[in-house]
């Protein structure tokens, strides 16, 4: 019986334990972000989609690329727009490599990023869903 009280108290304190360095990990994080001047949120409490829409993309010339090489571009771009104000989170949720053959071909000029980003979901037969704080790409 006192071994097993023993052994609940010490996973008690264990979990205590892990949720303190937890804690200390996300304030130190959060210091790092504020020192870095990047505290803010990616999308400035704008919802991701009406906060693409809002942003217009010159021009795009895309050959061949994965759609990871032309989400890194659409997010330099979409932060060249906004002066840094905005950064997209785009995750690529493809746990069965679908998109592993799949590519990105186009030349558009003048166009919302929301649609922009729907042009390069189409090409590699995706779909987009739009969560709070991310953009998630994964196959249809």
């Amino acid at each position: 019986m006192k071994n097993m009280i023993k052994s609940r108290k010490s996973g008690i304190l264990l979990s205590i334990l892990h949720a303190v360095i937890f804690a200390l990990s996300i304030s130190c994080l959060s210091i790092q972000a504020k020192e870095l001047g990047t505290a803010q949120t990616s999308f400035n409490n704008i919802h991701p989609k009406y906060a693409l829409k809002q942003i217009n993309i010159q021009s795009v010339d895309f050959e061949q690329l994965t759609i990871r090489e032309a989400l890194e571009i659409l997010t330099i771009k979409i932060e060249h727009q906004t002066n840094k104000k905005i950064t997209p989170n785009f995750i690529i949720r493809d746990l069965k490599g679908a998109f592993k053959n799949r590519t990105v071909t186009m030349q558009l000029n003048n166009l919302p990023a929301n649609i922009l980003l729907e042009y390069i979901a189409n090409q590699v037969r995706g779909s987009i869903r739009y969560d709070r704080h991310a953009i998630v790409i994964s196959p249809r």
